[in-house]
């Protein structure tokens, strides 16, 4: 698994530097995955109705655990100075 995200964040980058897509543009970013960085800047992915559908849900996936998150990370935001966490509790 750690060679698996070390991967994706090295080509996640690359898609960066070379086609200008945010990090923080998951859809962009698979359509750049799936293409390669050439087939993105030509705008190959646009005619593919499954690659955009993919991309779709790949953005709402991320939306989802980025807001399961936040979620969790206000969850254990300790409120008083003396709680340590992760024993804060709301």
């Amino acid at each position: 698994m750690k060679h698996a995200t070390d991967f994706i964040g090295w080509y996640n980058r690359r898609s960066q530097q070379q086609a200008g897509i945010p990090l923080t543009n998951p859809e962009h970013l698979y359509y750049a995955y799936h293409e390669g960085a050439g087939g993105y800047q030509r705008g190959t992915y646009r005619g593919k109705p499954q690659v955009l559908s993919a991309g779709r849900q790949v953005a709402a996936r991320a939306n989802r655990y980025q807001a399961q998150l936040n979620s969790c990370e206000a969850e254990f935001q300790c409120r008083k100075f003396y709680q340590v966490w992760p024993f804060c509790r709301s």
